[in-house]
């Protein structure tokens, strides 16, 4: 009976402290998810802006006369890319 007892208290032990240790994981591992997501957002946000400077610049150079060369090597956008900008002025 006493081994018995013993044994039922250690299934159960075992079985809330792998419940707790679960949901523990799930937390910490939503939390870093969410830590990564805000990281890769912001990142993203920035290589955004960057971009978007870049082509102010270049539709500001190619009104102002700026060979399409020299464009593409101030802001390193594609002579594709410049050449729609120039389009669409």
């Amino acid at each position: 009976a006493v081994n018995s007892g013993f044994r039922q208290g250690m299934k159960r032990g075992m079985e809330e402290g792998l419940e707790k240790g679960m949901k523990e994981g799930i937390k910490k591992g939503i939390e870093q998810g969410i830590e990564q997501g805000i990281g890769h957002g912001i990142e993203k946000g920035i290589e955004q802006g960057k971009y978007n400077k870049a082509k102010e610049i270049a539709i500001k150079l190619l009104k102002n006369g700026f060979d399409i060369n020299l464009i593409q090597e101030m802001t390193n956008l594609s002579i594709n890319e410049i050449e729609k900008l120039k389009e669409v002025l």
